[in-house]
């Protein structure tokens, strides 16, 4: 029997109407391998570009980190100028050929003199750094090179730098003012019942600001001389003190304090105000007078009035506290990377309101235990051992240690006037008072032997709370271990060596516990107990914080310049300021003495610290 299919209807066994689709469905799989398998093939091909076009960058980064290990090499005195400034010998950087921070900032320093002097071109260490690449119609090299053979911009590794000044350090802005003996801005000698008087008044210098990276000159107000009648003489120990108030670039004040002698009559004056030094340094502004003792004299027509006389003065700015340095680093391809780097100048910075700093415990009713020997050969000063700064008082203490102050200055030893200051942290009826100031001295003290007392004193900022003063401590710490300067108990010198051999070669020494001291320089920081013998000569700055206690015995002629700061606390936990001890005993003729140059080198001992690094 014969048996039909539909029309359409395939044979099961016959796939030959396939045949068309199984081959476009190869061809759609084919398309799809071979798309993968190209982006693929783009994938691995720009990995690799962008893995070539990453190490450009990279060394871009490295040679702008090279630039900043070479600027850091110059400000720490690790490299000389091309010229020099002073003729080398060996390998050794004499000090004249040592960058200062103020000289990195300068251009004529800085630079070299062929570097182009238009306003704003920038400080680049070029006189340190060999700048050897110049570009095309520029006129100068204006980077240094560090890849091997002939440099190029395509193919090549380099770096360029600047250097600024980030807290504008050469401009000062200051005022003055002035008291005379009882506490007015001026002062009458003469009796007005006669009508025979000479008046000498002063009138301020209001807020200026000089640029005084160089000595510039400036004033400090003027006095002025009036007479009635026949005019009178001044009364021996007429006195008056000149403030000068810096607002930047650091801000704090100094007194300069002055007797005035001589006599006004009707035609000429004979008067001149004898000042305690010439120059005074306010958180290094240094303002220096021309000539003292000052004079106010002239002659004029018996009905003429005197002229005035303005207080001439010399400003120079203090050295810049911090560098920033921008290095710009060049790789091949064009890459290029920028990094800034601030540089501190200090390892810490000290403007001391006396040579020796006594804080005292929280607690007012625990006084301190102060004691500066009976012998009077013993001398204590705040006259500058260098001859810069205005004489500080001799010792400055919390208000309420004024009993166990006034007993120690007053025991034996020689303390030159003015003996005391009274630290800010303290509320004082009358924060500056003229020279003679009896105010604040507790009712039971004798009014006519009381020292001087010139001013309010500025507390160290790490001495306003226990815990500044730990933060202080933490990181003077971490500083001396990076460098090797730690000790847990240290019996000998303080100095470069600890040894005699270097006792006058300052170091920065560490001390996280007691310490006997033979002597020494620089910066001696003790957590414990400092014991001195007779002879110990230091020069520097000591910080005794933590222990607080200073304890000196035997007898020797040992000389201290520089300054001491001294507070007691506890290492950890929240614990404030307590009672401190500085107790002086035996014979001999040692001083403690004022050193501004000293207490400054101290403070440069740890060497220029990097702040912070940041890409821009």
């Amino acid at each position: 029997m014969t048996t039909s299919r539909p029309t359409g209807v395939a044979n099961p066994g016959d796939h030959r109407s396939e045949r068309g689709a199984a081959l476009i469905t190869v061809l759609l799989l084919s398309v799809l391998l071979l798309t993968l398998g190209g982006a693929l093939i783009m994938s691995t091909a720009s990995s690799a570009t962008n893995a070539v076009d990453a190490m450009p960058e990279t060394q871009a980064y490295y040679s702008a980190e090279t630039g900043l290990q070479s600027a850091l090499g110059v400000v720490r005195g690790n490299a000389a100028p091309a010229p020099t400034f002073v003729p080398m010998s060996g390998t050794t950087v004499p000090d004249g050929n040592k960058l200062s921070f103020r000289g990195a900032v300068t251009p004529s320093i800085s630079n070299l003199a062929t570097d182009p002097t238009t306003a704003g071109f920038p400080k680049r260490l070029s006189r340190w750094l060999a700048y050897n690449y110049t570009p095309a119609g520029l006129g100068y090299a204006d980077r240094v090179t560090i890849s091997p053979g002939a440099y190029t911009p395509a193919a090549g590794l380099a770096y360029s730098l600047t250097v600024a000044d980030p807290d504008n350090s050469q401009s000062v802005r200051y005022y003055t003012s002035a008291l005379f003996s009882g506490g007015l801005n001026y002062m009458t000698a003469g009796t007005p019942s006669t009508g025979n008087t000479a008046t000498i008044s002063y009138s301020p210098q209001a807020t200026t600001t000089v640029s005084a990276a160089s000595p510039a000159s400036s004033g400090l107000g003027t006095f002025r001389l009036a007479r009635t009648g026949l005019g009178a003489t001044f009364p021996a120990g007429s006195q008056v003190s000149m403030r000068i108030a810096v607002e930047a670039p650091f801000s704090g004040y100094v007194i300069l304090n002055g007797t005035v002698t001589g006599r006004v009559t009707s035609t000429t004056s004979t008067v001149k105000i004898i000042f305690s030094n010439i120059s005074a340094m306010v958180n290094g502004t240094l303002f220096k007078l021309p000539a003292n003792p000052f004079p106010l004299s002239a002659t004029v027509a018996a009905t003429a009035p005197f002229p005035d006389f303005p207080v001439a003065a010399t400003v120079t700015a203090p050295d810049p506290r911090n560098l920033l340095v921008t290095s710009t680093g060049y790789g091949p391809r064009g890459a290029r990377k920028i990094l800034e780097m601030r540089v501190g100048h200090y390892i810490f910075y000290l403007d001391p309101p006396a040579p020796i700093v006594i804080r005292g415990s929280d607690n007012p009713a625990d006084p301190m235990t102060f004691d500066l020997g009976s012998s009077n050969a013993k001398l204590y000063t705040g006259k500058d051992y260098s001859g810069t700064q205005a004489q500080l008082p001799a010792v400055a203490i919390s208000l309420h240690d004024w009993t166990p102050g006034y007993g120690g200055v007053t025991k034996g030893s020689t303390v030159v006037d003015p003996k005391f200051a009274i630290l800010d942290i303290d509320a004082v009826p009358n924060p500056w008072c003229p020279t003679p100031c009896y105010s604040p001295v507790p009712s039971n003290v004798p009014k006519p032997n009381v020292p001087t007392i010139p001013q309010q004193a500025k507390t160290p900022d790490f001495l306003r709370t226990a815990n500044d003063a730990r933060n202080l401590l933490n990181e003077l710490q971490a500083e001396a271990q990076k460098v090797g300067r730690y000790y847990t108990t240290l019996s000998g010198y303080a100095s470069s060596g600890n040894n005699s051999a270097t006792k006058n070669s300052p170091a920065f020494t560490f001390v996280n516990g007691n310490c006997a001291l033979d002597g020494g320089s620089g910066l001696l920081v003790v957590t414990g107990t400092l014991t001195l013998n007779g002879n110990d000569d230091f020069s520097g700055v000591i910080l005794v914080l933590g222990g607080g206690r200073v304890v000196r015995s035997g007898t020797g002629n040992g000389k201290v310049l520089g300054s001491w700061m001294i507070a007691t606390f506890p290492r950890t936990g929240t614990g404030g300021f307590t009672a401190p001890s500085f107790n002086v005993s035996g014979g001999g003729n040692g001083a403690f003495q004022f050193d501004s140059t000293a207490t400054s080198n101290a403070q440069r001992t740890g060497g220029s610290k990097v702040l912070g690094v940041t890409e821009r």
